[in-house]
């Protein structure tokens, strides 16, 4: 028994030499490692360089800090969310570099104090640092050393502006819902939704998202489903916003297609993590934000606000893209497109947006203060005519309207400036023809309750209070000659 007792202590002993001496490899490196690579200059007033790793997905960083941060108390910062492992390695007194620091979406759920981007707090008295890296998609490396001191103020600089940006985010939505529970408009909703998206897409690429989960497959893939989350919602939001139903059916054919395409396309790179269908799915979202452009392009000249959607998702998408390849570090051209311009444009699309909005409801209500008036004007030349007898259930002259060809008309417009339903103008309909809410229920196949909700409804957009107004403001709208 003591010889086995022996045996199994120095198996243990030796096991755990092994396991110790690999892992001195792993957080110890010599100079003579490094010489091995090639390293190409990435950044010049960084001071920054890089070379390929021997592993595959992995790339090595060499840093060379100034000497007046030798020996403080540093931060090393890299402003991206698509780093998977950020490896540290200073140089200490023997030569070697020791690993002093590890970040990255892997490591997320074991570090202590969240922070927005990666960050590695170290202090060194020799100049030179190396990081090994490893992305999980096409990345910029906007790296930056600063005291630690300096680099939280800062940070508290970086999210005065972010407030900035997001109360506007904030405010632009409350306003669009605020609108769709008065208009019951679904263009207010759609562009809540869009705006809702692209709101959690800057989230991720501002480090924020880290505060609300450090799960690394979500920090990974969070933003490629935003991406089709955010074009599909751009379809709808276009397909209202421009009233597409009206003038181009055709236009939802299409977006169907390349919006289901991108899904089996972002579902397909989930469960293969292979970087060509990621960039196969951006090329479908880019696709699918071009035909939006395109039916707003061919409906320039003849609708206000497909004006005001080129202007601004255009600049959008045009910052978008540049965005992308920038940090592709495709050319220093796209160096302007960084995270700043093209959050920026995204404010501006914001408040033009909500402008357009705006300008179009102030365009409804002063169309209804002039319909109103001119009711009121005709009302007298009107005497003769006993619109009681509509309350009572009686059918009013059949002169209001010429033929139903002409009625289908003016409810189409009727529809396109009030913003009423297919419902409400069904209903609408029916008391021009003097039929009681019993009846109107009958011919619809609802309840008189329902009825009464979208003649409440009607009243209000109509801005009218009875079935009289009612008959008297379609006389007006289909005859405004008379």
């Amino acid at each position: 028994m003591s010889f086995i007792r022996t045996l199994v202590t120095t198996v243990l002993v030796l096991a755990l030499s092994f396991v110790v001496n690999a892992q001195e490899k792993v957080e110890q490196l010599d100079l003579s490692y490094f010489n091995q690579f090639k390293f190409e200059e990435l950044n010049k007033e960084q001071n920054t360089f890089e070379a390929k790793a021997l592993e595959n997905d992995y790339f090595w960083i060499k840093c060379v800090i100034p000497s007046d941060l030798l020996g403080k108390s540093l931060t090393l910062q890299i402003s991206s969310m698509y780093f998977d492992e950020i490896l540290l390695y200073a140089q200490n007194d023997s030569g070697a570099f020791k690993l002093v620091g590890r970040s990255g979406n892997n490591f997320r759920d074991v570090h202590d104090k969240p922070t927005r981007f990666n960050q590695i707090e170290f202090s060194t008295d020799y100049p030179v640092i190396f990081l090994k890296n490893k992305v999980s998609r096409y990345a910029g490396v906007d790296l930056q050393i600063k005291e630690t001191e300096q680099l939280y103020q800062d940070e508290r600089w970086d999210f005065f502006k972010l407030g900035g940006y997001y109360g506007l985010a904030v405010m632009s939505v409350i306003f669009n819902l605020v609108f769709y529970v008065i208009f019951k408009d679904k263009r207010f909703i759609s562009y809540c939704f869009l705006l809702s998206f692209i709101f959690l897409q800057f989230l991720y690429e501002d480090g924020l998202l880290i505060f609300l989960t450090t799960n690394s497959w979500i920090l990974k893939n969070f933003v490629v489903l935003f991406s089709w989350l955010t074009a599909a919602m751009a379809c709808v939001f276009t397909y209202h916003f421009l009233n597409i139903k009206a003038t181009d059916s055709y236009f939802v054919k299409v977006a169907g297609i390349l919006v289901a395409i991108t899904l089996v396309v972002t579902l397909i790179y989930f469960f293969t993590d292979n970087i060509v269908f990621l960039l196969l799915a951006n090329g479908f979202n880019v696709l699918v934000a071009l035909w939006c452009c395109y039916i707003g392009i061919k409906l320039f000249k003849t609708n206000v606000l497909a004006r005001f959607m080129i202007a601004t998702l255009g600049i959008v998408l045009l910052f978008g893209i540049g965005y992308n390849l920038q940090q592709m570090s495709i050319s220093p051209i796209f160096n302007f497109f960084t995270r700043d311009t093209f959050r920026l444009a995204s404010a501006f699309e914001i408040i033009s947006i909500s402008f357009a909005i705006i300008y179009d409801v102030k365009k409804i209500k002063t169309q209804n203060f002039n319909y109103r008036n001119e009711i009121q004007n005709y009302v007298k030349q009107l005497e003769v005519l006993n619109f009681e007898q509509i309350d009572s259930g009686l059918k009013p002259p059949k002169s209001i309207f010429i033929d139903g060809q002409f009625m289908d008309s003016v409810l189409d417009k009727l529809k396109q400036t009030h913003f009423l339903t297919e419902r409400e103008l069904q209903v609408l309909k029916f008391i021009t023809d003097g039929y009681s809410n019993q009846q109107i229920a009958e011919k619809l196949f609802v309840s008189v309750s329902t009825v009464k909700y979208h003649v409440s409804n009607l009243y209000f957009k109509l801005e009218i209070k009875n079935r009289s107004q009612a008959v008297k403001f379609m006389h007006q709208y289909a005859n405004p000659s008379s």
